[in-house]
Formats: structure tokens, sequence, C-alpha cells
């Protein structure tokens, strides 16, 4: 996705002024960037990563370009921020990588502030026997798979986020696919808000 489609696609989901964001599993410094555009002087984005070396590496990229975009090491399981700190959680191409979807979804809404909103970008779900092929020919290939679940269906993911206090406001499939080795999947945006 270009960068003007993604600054357009932060903006529809409530990324604006003064707003405190959490972007889980960020991997790119660009679209920080871009949040940070987004919320001002008078906002702020913090993005984690599981991954030390993301970290670092982007905390060498950041560092003296802007004053409102923070990077530290941190998982969806175990979110390193108190209770209730965000306007928005966004969390993009992560939960399918997650074994513990209940936790990740909960610690997700536990940081995200009574009035805030969750923002989850992921993969739609598909089959799952081109799935299991994908993964059993990664590991034939004596490589790791990070990749855990064939994407989501709706219901799915409503049903984890009605345990959290969360309904859904827009459910859309993306414009754009992603790729998981030779299967091409479709992409989709749910963004959902506290109800209690």
């Amino acid at each position: 996705m270009e960068m003007q489609s993604k600054r357009t696609l932060f903006q529809r989901v409530g990324v604006g002024s003064g707003k405190n964001i959490l972007d889980v599993g960020f991997r790119d410094v660009q679209e920080l960037q871009e949040i940070a555009s987004l919320v001002g002087p008078t906002g702020s984005v913090f993005g984690i990563d599981i991954n030390p070396l993301n970290v670092q590496s982007a905390s060498k990229k950041l560092a003296g370009l802007s004053s409102n975009i923070y990077v530290k090491k941190g998982s969806v399981l175990a979110i390193p921020f108190d209770d209730c700190s965000f306007d928005l959680v966004l969390c993009k191409g992560v939960l399918h990588e997650v074994k513990q979807l209940e936790k990740a979804v909960s610690e997700m809404a536990r940081v995200c502030k009574r009035d805030g909103f969750l923002i989850i970008i992921d993969l739609q779900r598909f089959s799952r026997l081109r799935f299991k092929l994908y993964r059993f020919i990664v590991r034939l290939l004596g490589r790791h798979c990070d990749d855990v679940h064939p994407g989501f269906t709706r219901e799915q993911l409503l049903k984890l986020l009605a345990h959290e206090q969360f309904e859904e406001l827009q459910y859309q499939q993306l414009p754009d696919k992603g790729r998981l080795g030779f299967n091409e999947v479709n992409l989709f945006l749910l963004k959902a808000e506290r109800t209690n």
C-alpha cells in the first residue's frame, strides 16, 4: 500500500491531532512518521515490536527526526504500558502470528482508553489446506514460520472483541492484497470501540 493511501486510511480510522496512538508490531518507521504527522506536536505515537533489532534500527532512523515518536521492545501479549493509555491502538498484520489471540486482544483492550478505538488490519480467513501446505513448505526449506493462523473471519474477531466489551464500528475488505508465501490473501480492516 502506498504511503498516501496509508495516510488516508489512518485518517479514516481516527488518527488525528492530539491523539496518543499505539502501533503494535510497528515494523515500518515511515508509517510511524506518517501517524506522527497526523497527530501533530500535541499527540504522540508509540511503537512496540517484539524484535529488539527492529526497535534498535527504528531508534537509529528516528534519532533527531521527531520528538513525538517513541519505540520500545514489547509484545502484544504483555504490552509495556499502563491501563487506558491510548486513544487508538493499531495492530497491523500481527494477530495471524499470535498463538494466544484472547490474551493479545485483552492486552490491546487494557491499554485502550475508555472512549478509545481498536483498529485491526490482518488477513481474511483463507483455505486451511493451503495454509498448512505453505507452513509445510517453509519448514521443508529449513526456515522458521511465524504464521500461526490462516487469517480470521469477521465473526471470530467480533467474538473476541465482545469479550473485552468492544463492538464493531467498521469492517471492510481492503483493496490491496497480502501475500503469505505463494498464497495471495485478502486483507481486512476492523475498527471497534469500547462499549463500557
